[in-house]
C-alpha cells in the first residue's frame, strides 16, 4: 500500500522504501528535493518556499504524472505576487526562483528549462513595467 501526499490538487504516491523497508516519510521526500544553494553562492537568504514549491512541481513533470504542474503552480501563485501579498521581497524571490530553475534544468531537460524561461521573461517584464521607486530599486539590486 502506498502513502499518498497531496499538494494542491496533485496526488503524489510515495512508493519508495527506506532502508528499513518502510514507506518514505514526508520529511524524507522533501530531503530528496534539490537544495537552492543561493545563500552559499550569493549571500541572499531565501524567505519563501517558492524553490520547494516549484521543485515539487518539477517532480510531477519529470515523473510524467502531471506535465502542466509547473505552469499550474505559476498560475496559482502569480496573481498573489502581482498584488505583492508577500511584499517586494516575496515578489523578487519568486522571479529569482524562476530564473534559477532555468539554469537547474538546462541543458539536461531543455523542455522544462524553456517553460521556466518563458515564465521568467513574463514575470521579469511585469516587474520592470510595474515596480516603481524603492520597490524597483530593491528588485534590481537583489536580482543583479
Amino acid at each position: 500500500m502506498a502513502i499518498v501526499y497531496t499538494f494542491g490538487h496533485y496526488r503524489l504516491p510515495i512508493l519508495s522504501k527506506t532502508t528499513n523497508n518502510e514507506p518514505m516519510s514526508f520529511q524524507n521526500f522533501f530531503s530528496k528535493l534539490p537544495a537552492w544553494n543561493i545563500e552559499a553562492l550569493t549571500g541572499y537568504k531565501p524567505c519563501t518556499t517558492f524553490w520547494q514549491d516549484f521543485s515539487i512541481a518539477d517532480f510531477f513533470v519529470l515523473n510524467g504524472q502531471e506535465p502542466n504542474a509547473v505552469q499550474d503552480t505559476h498560475n496559482r501563485s502569480w496573481p498573489q505576487m502581482q498584488e505583492k501579498s508577500l511584499g517586494i521581497k516575496g515578489l523578487t524571490e519568486y522571479i529569482m526562483v524562476l530564473n534559477w530553475k532555468i539554469h537547474e534544468h538546462y541543458p539536461k531537460n531543455n523542455a522544462l528549462a524553456i517553460i521556466y524561461d518563458k515564465l521568467w521573461k513574463e514575470t521579469d517584464a511585469w516587474a520592470m513595467d510595474n515596480l516603481k521607486g524603492d520597490d524597483l530599486s530593491y528588485y534590481l539590486e537583489t536580482t543583479d
